[in-house]
């Protein structure tokens, strides 16, 4: 997604740049990302980050002519500092640099918090409400909780707050009422159809007789089951946490949402990045030492319509871009 947005956001585009530019992607995804921006540049080297390994796997097939120029990983974005820390011998070998606690520092750092279409695409891992698959909706199929146990095992009352919390609106209550009396469900067809009757009932009862939306009933639910399977807001809050410490100086950090949730999340981390603490905001200077860096993207960079057109899960992808102050450092392994 956003796809020739990301290049001219994170592309190399200043003078007196280091001989090599280092990358972290850290939702490798289907890779399409990291290919389009190694092949803008031979001074790009990058570090890949996945936490699906059939995600990694793949990647590695379609980028194989950049072996040398990449570092593969696998973990949950939320382990960033553990994970970089495993990897440092491969990553000071492709030229990352350094700083003086250890932390390798990143030019370019990209994350799409958004499903792979190979994931979606993958029945058997139940991320479609449109295809015939197990309730399952983990992107590392390592971990132990899936949406079976959540839709079939957990309680009314924790049920109903997972879909709350994973933005469902009013209607919350209706789907697990209709759930609840369902169980067990076992395919995901089955409860996107729960999930359709849920919505048809509530409408009836309400009195609605206006057009029907065009987004499916059960699309708010199984974003809000997959957000809880992969506890993706903690996830993202942990890596907010970690970041700044691995973007260089003068580095570009960009991250592609595609629901309010984790797009809130981000704007607001960005945004607190750009000003300095509340105790000196008032005080001479306004504390300019200690903001990190610049919120570049005032508004979320959308797609454009022929992206949309070509593929229509773009529609509600939206990018933000922060970038750190200071000049580039020095790409040199230590």
């Amino acid at each position: 997604m956003l796809i020739e947005e990301v290049v001219r956001w994170l592309g190399i585009e200043r003078e007196g740049l280091p001989r090599r530019f280092a990358l972290l992607d850290c939702t490798l995804g289907g890779g399409g990302h990291v290919k389009r921006l190694l092949a803008s540049d031979q001074r790009f080297v990058a570090a890949v980050l996945d936490q699906d390994p059939s995600a990694v796997q793949r990647a590695q097939i379609a980028l194989g002519n950049e072996v040398n120029r990449l570092c593969f990983m696998i973990g949950n974005f939320a382990e960033l500092k553990t994970i970089l820390a495993g990897y440092r011998t491969r990553l000071a070998g492709l030229g990352v640099a350094f700083d003086r606690q250890g932390a390798p520092q990143f030019d370019r750092i990209l994350v799409d918090l958004g499903i792979s279409s190979d994931q979606l695409d993958a029945a058997e891992r139940g991320f479609s409400f449109a295809k015939e698959g197990a309730l399952d909706m983990r992107m590392n199929p390592g971990t132990l909780l899936t949406a079976d146990e959540i839709v079939n095992k957990w309680p009314a009352g924790r049920l109903l707050a997972v879909l709350r919390e994973g933005g469902v609106g009013a209607g919350a209550s209706a789907f697990v009422r209709e759930i609840v009396k369902k169980r067990p469900v076992r395919s995901t067809l089955e409860l996107a159809e729960i999930c359709r009757k849920a919505s048809v009932a509530q409408r009836r009862r309400a009195g609605k007789t206006g057009p029907v939306k065009k987004q499916h009933p059960a699309t708010v639910v199984f974003q809000a089951l997959r957000i809880a399977v992969n506890q993706e807001l903690q996830s993202l809050s942990s890596f907010l946490a970690q970041v700044l410490a691995v973007l260089a100086p003068g580095g570009r950090l960009a991250m592609i949402s595609f629901h309010s949730l984790e797009d809130q999340l981000v704007a607001r981390a960005m945004r607190a990045w750009s000003q300095p603490p509340v105790e000196v905001r008032n005080l001479p200077q306004s504390g300019l030492l200690s903001v990190p860096g610049e919120l570049l993207t005032k508004k979320a960079v959308v797609p454009q319509a022929a992206e949309v057109a070509a593929n229509v899960r773009a529609r509600s992808a939206r990018m933000r871009v922060f970038e750190r102050f200071g000049a580039v450092c020095p790409v040199e392994g230590v």
